[in-house]
């Protein structure tokens, strides 16, 4: 959250009306970009909890644009 607030003070607006080449750059395409892009103190495995959060709120479904999210089949997911 305080990465996703930190951004929107950066981006001078308001998450939802960030384009989807923003939450990229905010997200990182790989887990490498997401550490470098991000101070120190931002908590190193929250990127999928921020990607969750994007898809979730309807701001950014774009998922394949992460070379490196894997998406389990429905009948996984339904399974468990």
């Amino acid at each position: 959250m305080a990465r996703l607030l930190r951004c929107c003070a950066h981006e001078r607006q308001s998450h939802w009306g960030w384009s989807a080449t923003t939450w990229v750059q905010v997200i990182g395409q790989t887990q490498c970009d997401y550490r470098a892009a991000h101070p120190g103190w931002v908590d190193r495995t929250t990127r999928p909890y921020l990607m969750g959060l994007a898809y979730l709120l309807g701001c950014f479904t774009e998922l394949r644009r992460f070379p490196d999210h894997k998406r389990r089949p429905r009948k996984a997911m339904v399974s468990r």
